[in-house]
């Protein structure tokens, strides 16, 4: 299965063609997730996954059909590319892209995992210790389910499969399998539902648009449902664009980037102590909500993690105060006109001496006095984006954030204007930037400033593998970028005409 993009040899043969701007296509690479399988007791099988490179032609419309993910005891639905189909997810014990995790509960059931579609997926675990009490997980794109080892070990879904063709993304994991064990056992990597103990009242479904199998549950009613499916195709960007689209897939360019978040997570970053004390700063990036979420976190710290709400700031948006921000000194919450859903706006908390403002695309839309140091913690002080409920009185964000930066000290933007410059093009390093990020879809956790401070994803408990995913969504024109691809991502069913 070919991944990434295309070879030198194959751009140079398209150079020889000659007119690359206004030259349709011959190949493109595609990437077709079917949904994940429906749980049981036993963790859903993934949906089937399929990479490659296929022809088209030109003046031809290629059908788009993304499948949802199976309810309870059902599996996934199939997604197709054209004639590239791949097989939906089995739930507990069937067959499928991948197979769902096997179980001896209930009765009826079999011990033995569903077995996976060759060359899409992998086959469920078994429960081969016959316990009544454990299941096994779902397997994965990439791995097969785990299967059941004593009366107290639940199977892990199976891992999925990794993809660049759209961003730095996992797809089509396993969900886990349930246990009488008082803790449940984690979906596979790729978006697999948690599996829940007896003491959980829920399992979780896969996550939505990777293909990801259900967890499975212990207690009836509590199954998760598989995650539905996903098609992505790319091309060089210097090849003209599609002439039409149905479904409205996201178009993005490749060398560009965001992180997508969904509303239940988010990355942190270990800074030592009073990061922003008494200085001046600039918190900026661009954003991209999918929902308006009051006090949604772009960016936040807090030095003792809710024990102290006087060691903590915000930079939120959404309806009730955004953007805004607390502080140690006070509340100084600054408030103005709100991000608009479904499209990009610049957003910039800035303080220059004693005062503080908001930008929204350029416009101060808030501002207010304020004085001292910004005691942003003492001990196991952990900033992030994205979101944590008890962090600064911050909801979680659901929705793409690109090109964050944090300016400490001099070389930010000037709080006292009432305008300032919206960059045209990606951030760079300044003298006193410590964080900036959201650059790059391959690697969306590379830290441009040469810090290396990244730390990695914080994973809400409720959804242990509900990742943030770096994509090629970008704010900037498409003229910043060459030389690299042309990408269509689409999370419902429609066509593309090359």
């Amino acid at each position: 299965m070919a991944s990434g993009l295309f070879t030198l040899k194959q751009v140079n043969q398209a150079m020889r063609q000659n007119a690359w701007s206004n030259q349709k296509t011959q190949l493109v690479e595609y990437l077709v997730v079917a949904g994940g399988g429906g749980s049981y007791v036993g963790g859903g099988g993934a949906g089937g996954l399929l990479m490659g490179l296929m022809p088209v032609v030109s003046g031809t419309s290629y059908t788009v059909s993304v499948g949802a993910g199976g309810a309870v005891g059902q599996n996934g639905s199939d997604s197709v590319f054209n004639n590239i189909q791949a097989i939906g997810g089995g739930s507990f014990a069937n067959q499928g892209g991948s197979g769902g995790g096997g179980s001896h509960s209930p009765s009826s059931r079999t011990l033995i995992g569903g077995q996976g579609i060759a060359g899409q997926g992998n086959p469920g675990g078994n429960n081969v210790s016959g316990a009544t009490t454990v299941a096994a997980g779902g397997g994965g794109a990439g791995t097969s389910g785990v299967s059941t080892g004593s009366n107290n070990f639940n199977g892990p879904g199976g891992s999925g499969i990794a993809s660049s063709i759209a961003g730095f993304a996992v797809y089509a994991g396993g969900g886990a399998g349930s246990g009488g064990g008082a803790y449940g056992n984690l979906g596979g990597v790729g978006g697999g539902g948690f599996g829940a103990g007896n003491s959980s009242l829920a399992s979780n479904q896969g996550s939505a648009n990777t293909g990801a199998g259900g967890g499975g549950s212990y207690n009836v009613g509590g199954y998760g449902a598989g995650g539905s499916g996903i098609v992505s195709i790319s091309y060089p960007v210097l090849y003209s664009a599609a002439a039409s689209t149905t479904g409205s897939p996201k178009e993005m360019i490749s060398g560009s980037g965001a992180m997508q978040f969904s509303g239940a997570n988010a990355v942190t970053w270990p800074f030592g102590t009073n990061l922003l004390g008494a200085n001046d700063f600039t918190i900026e990036c661009w954003v991209y909500p999918l929902v308006n979420v009051a006090n949604a976190t772009l960016f936040a710290g807090q030095g003792d993690w809710g024990t102290n709400a006087n060691s903590s700031y915000a930079l939120t948006i959404g309806s009730g105060s955004s953007p805004g921000v607390s502080v140690s000194t006070g509340a100084y919450n600054v408030t103005g006109a709100v991000a608009l859903v479904n499209q990009w706006s610049h957003v910039v908390l800035a303080r220059t001496g004693n005062t503080l403002s908001t930008y929204l695309n350029g416009t101060r839309v808030g501002t207010t006095a304020m004085s001292g140091a910004v005691n942003d913690g003492s001990t196991n002080y952990l900033p992030c984006s994205g979101g944590i409920s008890n962090v600064a009185g911050g909801a979680n964000f659901n929705g793409y954030i690109s090109n964050l930066r944090l300016i400490v000290g001099a070389g930010g933007y000037n709080a006292a204007s009432t305008t300032i410059t919206v960059p045209t093009s990606p951030l760079t390093v300044t003298a006193n930037t410590k964080l900036l990020v959201y650059q790059d879809g391959y690697n969306p956790y590379k830290d441009a400033s040469s810090l290396n401070t990244i730390a990695g994803v914080y994973k809400n408990l409720n959804t242990p593998n509900n990742s943030p995913r770096g994509t090629f969504l970008t704010p900037f024109a498409s003229t910043t970028y060459t030389n690299i691809a042309r990408v269509y991502e689409w999370t419902s069913s429609g066509s593309i005409t090359f």
